[in-house]
């Protein structure tokens, strides 16, 4: 009876050891401009984006990190199929992946008057969006590319903490 109660024990916590945990998504909209910043993890890559005002629609977007370990080339015939975008080594900065994070472990900074938000991670700036710059900038990315700029520290320093 022992070795079965442990055999159930032991196939439960593997099981959840191997289980994916589910890809991240959430938002939260600005009361002035009315636009959504959006987190959302897919096929690898979370992106932050801004929509437009009142819909959640997005109309720019930045890399905000890796959950896996960034591919050597990407695949740009996939990306004009409709595939999403990889990080590859090329871009990738060392601290581009970010592996088991949690919705606590984000928050959303606003400037602007909504028209620009940053994204911060354990209370780093990590991606941010600005009004005035058709592309996201970064901290996953080491040099500019498709996928954005890299992180522009001197310009994230505008960013309020939304209360």
């Amino acid at each position: 009876m022992k070795l079965r109660v442990l055999a159930v024990v032991w196939i439960t916590f593997s099981t959840m050891a191997l289980s994916p945990a589910e890809p991240l998504f959430f938002s939260i909209q600005h009361s002035a401009s009315k636009r959504f910043a959006i987190l959302e993890e897919t096929d690898g890559i979370a992106w932050l984006y801004l929509t437009v005002p009142g819909a959640p629609k997005p109309e720019k977007d930045a890399l905000a990190y890796s959950t896996k370990t960034p591919d050597e080339k990407t695949d740009w015939s996939k990306v004009k199929e409709g595939h999403p975008p990889t990080l590859s080594k090329e871009f990738a900065s060392e601290r581009a992946v970010i592996r088991g994070a949690k919705e606590v472990d984000f928050t959303f900074d606003w400037a602007d008057q909504g028209e620009s938000v940053a994204l911060r991670f354990k209370g780093e700036v990590i991606a941010m969006i600005l009004r005035d710059d058709a592309r996201g900038f970064s901290l996953a990315l080491t040099k500019d590319g498709p996928l954005g700029h890299p992180l522009d520290l001197a310009r994230a320093k505008h960013f309020d903490h939304e209360k």
